[in-house]
């Protein structure tokens, strides 16, 4: 099961916080999302948060999960990545 469904007009942000797992003292240097089939259109870090608005997507007959990712750096040089998956379907 899909963690979100998107619509395959939609464009709309999804995220993570990285607070609970970041150490006092550390930051986020940088963040890059990947996605299966589907246009992130920007990214941005706010603080200990990672988003990016997704875009596309086509429904195929029966409806699909893609997997977007999220790699992070800290500034003390870790490296972290979560996913999520949408199922794009016409809502």
């Amino acid at each position: 099961m899909a963690d979100y469904n998107k619509d395959p007009a939609a464009i709309l942000d999804y995220g993570f916080d990285w607070s609970q797992w970041i150490s006092s003292g550390d930051g986020i240097s940088t963040s890059v999302f990947s996605a299966d089939a589907l246009a992130i259109t920007s990214s941005s870090i706010s603080s200990m948060q990672t988003m990016c608005f997704v875009g596309s997507g086509a429904p195929w007959p029966l409806p699909y999960v893609l997997k977007v990712s999220n790699r992070i750096v800290t500034n003390l040089g870790r490296t972290n990545e979560r996913s999520f998956e949408l199922q794009v379907i016409n809502l």
